[in-house]
């Protein structure tokens, strides 16, 4: 078996990792406080490069998330 090559600029399984650890903490708190919700993965995406795929090891990370259209009437 042929072991597949990585690049010197992708992103390594432990940071994928991390990146996703970080990711759901950050999703599972917003939520909690605007959703009333626990859930990991519920009103975000990863957007920008790492959500497309494209991303390499010197890449940010992008994260879009949804808040209750109530938030967008409280500081309009």
């Amino acid at each position: 078996m042929e072991k597949v090559k990585q690049n010197d600029y992708s992103i390594d399984k432990d940071t994928r990792s991390l990146i996703s650890l970080r990711y759901k903490t950050i999703t599972r708190a917003i939520n909690k406080e605007f959703w009333n919700s626990s859930s990991e993965t519920d009103h975000s995406r990863y957007v920008g490069s790492y959500g497309r795929g494209t991303a390499i090891n010197v890449s940010d990370l992008d994260i879009l998330v949804e808040l209750p259209y109530e938030e967008y009437e409280h500081f309009r």
